[in-house]
C-alpha cells in the first residue's frame, strides 16, 4: 500500500525522477533475492519480502510480485497521462493492496468465480481505491475506475493483478477523460 506515495513522488520530483527510483529500487531488490536464494539477505527488504510474500509463492525462487507491482506502476505513469495515471496507481496500491491485506482480516467468503478472492477483500479494496483515485479525478470517473480495477483485480485472469489492475483502471480513466463524461 505504500505505493500510494508514488504520485506525490512524481508530482514533487517529476516523473523521471521517479521512474529512476523504481528501477533502482527494482534493482536493489533483485540484488536481495539473489543473495537470498544464495543463503544472504540484505536485512530489511529480505524480511520484508519474505513476510509480504503468498503462502503459495515458492521461497526456493524469486518472488516476483514485488516486481510485477514496481513495473505496473512504471508502465503506468510512463504511457498514461495525469490525472489517469496517478490515480490508476492508487486503484493498485490502495485498492489491490487493501483487498489483499483486509480480505484476510473480515472474512473468508469466497468470490464464486475465483475461491482465491474474498468479497470482503473486493469490497474493501473497492472503497480504498475509490478514496485513492479521488484525490486525483472526478468522483464518478473514480467510482467507475475503482470498479473496473478491482473488478480486474477478482477475475481468475493469467495477467499478474499488479499489471492487469493499474492498466485496466488507466484505460478506464483515461476513456472517461477523452469522453469528457
Amino acid at each position: 500500500m505504500a505505493g500510494g506515495l508514488i504520485p506525490f513522488i512524481a508530482i514533487l520530483a517529476g516523473l523521471k525522477i521517479t521512474l529512476t527510483l523504481i528501477a533502482a529500487t527494482s534493482a536493489l531488490y533483485c540484488l536481495s533475492e539473489s543473495l537470498r536464494l544464495k543463503g544472504g539477505k540484505i536485512p530489511v527488504i529480505t524480511e520484508l519480502t519474505l513476510r509480504a510474500s503468498r503462502a503459495s509463492e515458492p521461497k526456493d525462487r524469486l518472488i516476483l510480485k514485488p516486481l510485477f507491482f514496481a513495473a505496473g506502476i512504471a508502465i503506468t505513469l510512463a504511457f498514461f497521462p495525469r490525472p489517469a495515471s496517478y490515480a490508476a496507481v492508487m486503484v493498485l496500491a490502495l485498492g489491490d493492496g487493501g483487498a489483499s491485506f483486509l480480505g484476510g482480516f473480515l472474512s473468508r467468503t469466497a468470490i464464486p468465480f475465483n475461491p482465491e478472492k474474498t468479497v470482503e477483500g473486493s469490497l474493501s479494496g473497492f472503497v480504498l481505491a475509490f478514496l485513492g483515485a479521488l484525490l486525483f479525478i472526478d468522483p464518478i470517473y473514480a467510482l467507475v475506475g475503482a470498479f473496473i480495477g478491482m473488478l480486474v483485480e477478482a477475475l481468475p485472469i493469467p495477467l499478474d493483478d499488479n499489471l492487469a489492475v493499474p492498466l485496466a483502471s488507466a484505460f478506464t480513466f483515461l476513456l472517461l477523460l477523452q469522453l469528457n463524461f
